[in-house]
């Protein structure tokens, strides 16, 4: 009789399996009901920035004379 740990792995190797298939099984099924798609074209509706409500603030006065 197997050991539980290799009745867990070969448990979990056929459930691998069978998602698999499923999975093969709906791609193929989607493929079927939309292959008569047709292209479509891409259109860019990406929006330009919004405008500034107020001015920039103005930039800091220079450093006073022997700062460093």
């Amino acid at each position: 009789m197997l050991d539980s740990h290799k009745w867990n792995m070969y448990q979990k190797e056929k459930a691998l399996e069978k998602a698999k298939e499923d999975r093969k099984k709906r791609m193929e099924a989607f493929l079927e009901e939309y292959s008569d798609i047709e292209a479509v074209e891409v259109v860019d509706v990406t929006l330009p920035p919004p405008p500034r409500l107020e001015p920039p603030p103005p930039p800091p006065p220079p450093p006073p004379e022997g700062f460093t």
